[in-house]
């Protein structure tokens, strides 16, 4: 054990089972009308209503399907698989626990009756009012900005930019030691300082281990392998730290584990983390950098007036 600083059901009537699904269908379609706006979008993810075996799960699985395939007109309009798959994909909670063929059916229904909606809509002449406009102009907005940015963060990632960051993240590391130690793990500075005794007297430290330790690397002789300083707790890291490869502490060292008798076997210069490694944490500060140079660039050229009592920008003089 590494020492770190954050360590140590009568089945229901078949009548009740029907309500129940009837319910719950009820419950999708309110919730799909009146969710269009404001409903949480979910991940998708396959969910059936009983637990089944899985020969019976992979049946009810959709076969792949054309999404460009029209399933239903509503008055001359066109409704195609892929509008259901994009309704599926904002479903609510209670839809995850119906089966798949239902579910898409039910999709299906609710795709067909927000269609309705919308054409009433239209000859209601909503889409003139105020509220329309300012909604539209938001959403419009929001999808340019989202657009361009991930347009952005798409040209932003090249392999020649991923292998710069790589090597500056390399440099930062410079030259980092780490070290291969075993320790004894016990309750009292008494036993651990016995022990220091025993080994003074010639005893095997991985074998002082197996017999005294009480700690999850006792199996082990103690060995915790390689580490560096800041991957164990302060006092622990100083005294292993402080030993010569092959010597152990004449003083036991307490942490909030217990009293540790420790022996440093090897040192050595730690290796950097693999660029598969660091992929994810440098494909990140890439697209960040690359969006906030762009917007700095476009902050420059741009005329930009705060109006009098307008909240003021971040790290702006008071």
């Amino acid at each position: 054990m590494r020492i770190r600083t954050n360590t140590q059901p009568t089945a229901a009537r078949a009548g009740s089972a029907a309500s129940g699904r009837r319910h719950r269908a009820r419950g999708l379609e309110a919730a799909f009308l009146g969710g269009a706006m404001a409903v949480a979008a979910l991940a998708a993810g396959p969910a059936l209503a009983d637990e089944k075996p899985a020969t019976e799960q992979a049946a009810e699985q959709p076969a792949a399907v054309d999404m460009k395939q029209v399933v239903a007109r509503v008055n001359g309009r066109e409704i195609r698989m892929q509008d259901v798959a994009e309704e599926m994909r904002n479903l609510p909670p209670q839809a995850q626990q119906m089966p798949q063929a239902m579910l898409v059916g039910l999709v299906l229904d609710n795709v067909i009756s927000a269609e309705l909606v919308a054409q009433a809509a239209d000859e209601a002449g909503v889409d003139e009012s105020e509220a329309f406009a300012e909604q539209m102009a938001q959403r419009r907005r929001k999808l340019l900005t989202q657009l361009y940015l991930q347009d952005l963060a798409e040209k932003a990632m090249t392999d020649e930019a991923l292998s710069a960051a790589y090597e500056a993240k390399k440099a930062e590391f410079g030259e980092r030691e780490e070290i291969r130690a075993r320790h004894i793990l016990v309750e009292s500075e008494e036993e651990a300082k016995k022990i220091i005794a025993e080994l003074d007297a010639g005893k095997d430290f991985a074998e002082a281990a197996q017999e005294h330790s009480i700690g999850p690397s006792k199996s082990k002789g103690g060995d915790l392998g390689f580490f560096e300083k800041e991957q164990m707790v302060p006092s622990f890291s100083e005294a292993a730290f402080a030993l010569e490869p092959g010597s152990y502490n004449e003083s036991p060292v307490q942490t909030q584990f217990g009293w540790h008798v420790i022996k440093t076997e090897e040192r050595r210069k730690a290796a950097p983390p693999s660029l598969e490694e660091l992929r994810p944490e440098l494909r990140q500060e890439i697209v960040q950098d690359a969006i906030a140079a762009e917007i700095d660039r476009l902050k420059a050229t741009a005329q930009i007036e705060r109006m009098e009592g307008a909240p003021a920008a971040p790290g702006a003089a008071q």
